[in-house]
C-alpha cells in the first residue's frame, strides 16, 4: 500500500492550523506521513502541532528557526519516506477524499504528477477555479501542451511521484530567506520533468486568500524575479530543456503574465521602476542565452511587451500608464464617437506646461495626439525640469511633428509656463493640459462641437484619477466628484448668473478658450501667486462672460498625495492657503486696469466668503490672524458690500480694537444660545480666541524658560 508524505509548512498560523490539520487527519486514505515544518513561529502554532504529534503517530514535526518557506520545504522533502508527496498550506483545508482521489488517478494512469481544481475565496462565498484553458482528465506531457505552464502554480493542489523530484535533475525550492513565490520555480520544474500528467476536473482543495500573507507585501519587489532566475539556471543545466525552449515562446508568455501581475501589485512608482530595470536586464540575458524566444510569436502582445521591457523598461512603464488612463477614459466616455470633418476644423493650440513630469508626460502627450480632432498644435513648455521630461518629449517630437518644445530660462512656476505658451500660440482657440494629466478620448471634438457662435468659452467635466487609490484620499473623493462634475448643461452670462457660473470648476484645463479674447484683453496667469486658475477664470469671464458648460467628462485629472499645490494645501502648509484670498486682489486690480470694476464687483461679492473659508479652513492655526487681517484689508480696499454676509461684515472690521463689541454687533447684541448650532461667525470667533489664548500661554512659558536659563547660568557662574 503506497505511502503519501504530506508536507505542511507553518509559520504563525495559530488561527487556521487546526482546521488544516483536522482536514488532513480526516482523510479517507489513511497511509499518510504528515510532516509539519514549524518555521520559527512566535505564536502558539508550534504547541498546536505538538498536540497532533502526541495523539496521532502519523504526525511529525520539525521545529526550526525562521529561515523562510523555501528552506522549510527543502528540509521537509529530505525527511519524506512516502512513495508520493503532497503539499498543503497551513491556512488552507482539503476535502476528505482529496488524496484518495489523486492517488487512484496516479496509479491507474502511471502518472508522474496529478493535479486537481480548487475552491478559492472567503468561507461561504467560495468559487470553483478550474483553469479552463488546461485540458482535463486525460494523460499528456506538459511540454507538449504548454498551456499547462501558464497555470497558477498552486503546488498544494497536486500529488507528486517522489521519484519525479529525485531522479536526474533534482527538484527543490529556492531557499531565499524572507522571499515569497517559491512555488513558481517548483511548479515549473515539476511540469518540465513530468512525462505523464493529468489534471482532474474536480475541486478538492480550499485555498484561503489571506490578506496577511507575506505574498501581499509590496516590499517584496524582486521575489518573482528570483524564481525566474532560478528557472533560467535550471533550464540551462539541461541541454534537452534548453533546446525545447529555444523553439517556444511560452516563457515569454509566462513571464509576461508574472511581470504584469507584480508590476500592478507594487504600490509605489519607485518600486515599479526598480522591478522593471532588473527585469529588463534578466530578459536581455535570457534572450541572449536563447531560452526566451520573442521572435517566434513576435506579433503576440505578450512577446511585444517582453521585448519592450528588454529594450526600454521606462518606455514600458509609460505604456502601462497610458493604457491605464485609456481604460479609465473609455469607462467614463460616451460610446458615440465624434468626427469633425477636417475642412471644418479650425486650428486649436494645446499648451502643456510641465516640470519633472517624466512619469506622466508620455501618457499626457499621447492622449492629445490621439484625439480625433487633428488640426492642433501642441506647445510643451518645460519649466527647467531635472528629470527625463525633455528626453521623452523629444522622442515623441520625432514621430509627431505637431509637438513643439519651449523652455523657460529658469524655474518660474506654472503661471510663467502657461504665459509663455500663450505668447506662442497660433490657433483660434487654446486648451490647457497639465503635463501629468490626460485628455479623454474625443475631448477636443466634444468641446468644439458644443461651441456656438455666441460662446466665449466652453467647459467640460473632469474625471479624477487617484494615484495611490481612492482609499488614501477619504472625504476628498466625494468632494472631487461634486466639484469637477458639471451637473447640467449651462449656457449663461457669468457676470449676471454668478451662482450658476460657480457650479463650473475654475481649472484652466478642460476648457476651450478664445485666444483673441486673451490677447486683446491682456489676460495672463499671475506669476508668483498660487491658485492661478481661479484668477485666470474670473479675469476672462469679466471681459467675455458667455460661458457654455457641458456635462461630458473631457479631462482626466491626476490627484497626487504629495508634491502638488493642492496636496500641500490639504496638509495645511503655512503661507499657502492665504494666497487664495490674494486672488481676489489680483482680479480686482485687473478690473480696475480695464475700468470694469463696477461689472466685477457683483462677482467679487459672491466670491469673498467662499474664498475666505477656503483659505481659513486650509490654513494652520499660526496663519489664522494673517488670513483674517488680509481679508479685512481687501474688503476695505475694494469697498466691498458686506451687507448680505455677517461673516464678511465681521471680517471687514477685524482691524479695529474692540473685537468683542464687533462680535456682539454682528448678532444684534446677542450671543447665540449654547444649545443651538453656532453660526459661522460664532465658530470663527471661538477658533480665534482659542488661538490667541494659546499664543499668550506659549509666550509666557517662553519668558519663564528664558528667565530660568539666565538664573541657572548666573548660579553656575
Amino acid at each position: 500500500m503506497e505511502k503519501i508524505s504530506i508536507l505542511v509548512p507553518c509559520c504563525n498560523v495559530e488561527k487556521y492550523v487546526r482546521e488544516c490539520l483536522d482536514s488532513i487527519q480526516a482523510q479517507t486514505y489513511t497511509n499518510l506521513e504528515i510532516i509539519c515544518i514549524d518555521d520559527g513561529s512566535k505564536d502558539s502554532t508550534g504547541t498546536i502541532i505538538d498536540e497532533y504529534v502526541a495523539t496521532d503517530k502519523r504526525f511529525k514535526v520539525i521545529h526550526k528557526p525562521n529561515t523562510g518557506y523555501g528552506d522549510s520545504m527543502n528540509k521537509g522533502l529530505e525527511c519524506c519516506t512516502g512513495d508520493y508527496i503532497g503539499i498543503i498550506e497551513s491556512d488552507d483545508w482539503i476535502e476528505p477524499d482529496m488524496f484518495e482521489t489523486l492517488l487512484k488517478a496516479a496509479k491507474d494512469n502511471n502518472l508522474d504528477l496529478v493535479r486537481c481544481c480548487w475552491y478559492e475565496g472567503p468561507t461561504g462565498t467560495e468559487r470553483e477555479v478550474h483553469q479552463d484553458w488546461v485540458e482535463k482528465d486525460s494523460v499528456y506531457t506538459p511540454l507538449d501542451h504548454e498551456e499547462v505552464l501558464l497555470q497558477q502554480p498552486s503546488i498544494w493542489a497536486a500529488l507528486y511521484r517522489r521519484d519525479l523530484l529525485e531522479e536526474g535533475h533534482q527538484v527543490r525550492f529556492l531557499p531565499t530567506p524572507g522571499a515569497s513565490y517559491q512555488d513558481v520555480g517548483f511548479a515549473f520544474k515539476t511540469y518540465a520533468k513530468s512525462k505523464r500528467f493529468m489534471m482532474l476536473d474536480r475541486p478538492l482543495h480550499h485555498y484561503r486568500i489571506n490578506s496577511n500573507s507575506s505574498v501581499m507585501s509590496s516590499g517584496k519587489v524582486y521575489c518573482v524575479l528570483d524564481e525566474w532566475e532560478e528557472i533560467h539556471r535550471w533550464i540551462c543545466e539541461d541541454p534537452a530543456l534548453q533546446n525545447h525552449f529555444r523553439k517556444s515562446s511560452v516563457l515569454a508568455r509566462m513571464w509576461h503574465s508574472g511581470m504584469r501581475w507584480n508590476y500592478d501589485r507594487l504600490s509605489k512608482i519607485a518600486l515599479k521602476l526598480m522591478f522593471l530595470r532588473r527585469t529588463s536586464r534578466f530578459f536581455r540575458e535570457a534572450i541572449a542565452d536563447g531560452i526566451l524566444n520573442v521572435k517566434k510569436d513576435a506579433n503576440k502582445l505578450e512577446c511585444k511587451a517582453v521585448q519592450r521591457v528588454a529594450e526600454s523598461p521606462l518606455g514600458y512603464h509609460y505604456d502601462r500608464l497610458t493604457e491605464r488612463f485609456q481604460e479609465i477614459s473609455q469607462h467614463h466616455s460616451s460610446s458615440d464617437k465624434l468626427q469633425i470633418p477636417q475642412k471644418e476644423q479650425e486650428l486649436i493650440s494645446v499648451v502643456v506646461p510641465c516640470y519633472n513630469t517624466a512619469k506622466y508626460i508620455y501618457s499626457s502627450l499621447l492622449s492629445i495626439v490621439n484625439q480625433s480632432y487633428q488640426n492642433i498644435e501642441i506647445l510643451c513648455v518645460d519649466d527647467c525640469s531635472t528629470d527625463d521630461t525633455k528626453l521623452l518629449v523629444h522622442r515623441l517630437m520625432r514621430k509627431y511633428p505637431q509637438i513643439q518644445w519651449l523652455s523657460t530660462e529658469k524655474n518660474s512656476g506654472l503661471s510663467a509656463s502657461r504665459n509663455m505658451g500663450l505668447s506662442r500660440c497660433s490657433g483660434k482657440y487654446v486648451l490647457f493640459v497639465d503635463g501629468d494629466d490626460c485628455l479623454m478620448p474625443d475631448a477636443i471634438a466634444r468641446l468644439y462641437a458644443a461651441k456656438q457662435e455666441e460662446d466665449d468659452m466652453v467647459a467640460g467635466s473632469a474625471i479624477v484619477h487617484y494615484e495611490d487609490g481612492e482609499a488614501h484620499y477619504g472625504a476628498l473623493v466625494e468632494s472631487d466628484k461634486n466639484y469637477y462634475t458639471i451637473p447640467q448643461e449651462l449656457q449663461i452670462n457669468a457676470l449676471k448668473e454668478v451662482e450658476q457660473a460657480c457650479k463650473v470648476h475654475v481649472s484652466a484645463w478642460g476648457k476651450l478658450w478664445k485666444l483673441s479674447v486673451i490677447r486683446e484683453n491682456g489676460i495672463r496667469f499671475p506669476e508668483g501667486l498660487l491658485y492661478e486658475d481661479a484668477c485666470f477664470f474670473w479675469k476672462y469671464l469679466s471681459v467675455a462672460p458667455r460661458m457654455h458648460a457641458i456635462q461630458e467628462p473631457v479631462y482626466l485629472y491626476q490627484r497626487h498625495r504629495t508634491g502638488s499645490i493642492m496636496s500641500d494645501t490639504f496638509e495645511k502648509k503655512p503661507g499657502m492657503a492665504i494666497q487664495h484670498i490674494l486672488i481676489l486682489e489680483d482680479i480686482y486690480k485687473y478690473a480696475c486696469e480695464k475700468r470694469i470694476e463696477h461689472q466685477v464687483k457683483n462677482v467679487l461679492n459672491k466670491l469673498y466668503e467662499p474664498f475666505f473659508w477656503f483659505a481659513f479652513n486650509h490654513s494652520p492655526k499660526s496663519d489664522y490672524e494673517a488670513v483674517c487681517q488680509t481679508m479685512c484689508r481687501i474688503l476695505k480696499e475694494q469697498e466691498a458690500d458686506t451687507a448680505d454676509s455677517r461673516i464678511m461684515e465681521y471680517i471687514s472690521h477685524y482691524d479695529e480694537a474692540n473685537k468683542g463689541e464687533l462680535f456682539m454687533q454682528a448678532f444684534g447684541g446677542q450671543i447665540p444660545a449654547l444649545n443651538t448650532e453656532p453660526p459661522a461667525i460664532y465658530r470663527l470667533n471661538k477658533k480665534l480666541r482659542k488661538y490667541r489664548k494659546l499664543t499668550k500661554v506659549f509666550a509666557l512659558l517662553s519668558i519663564l524658560l528664558i528667565i530660568l536659563l539666565v538664573v541657572m547660568g548666573l548660579i553656575a557662574f
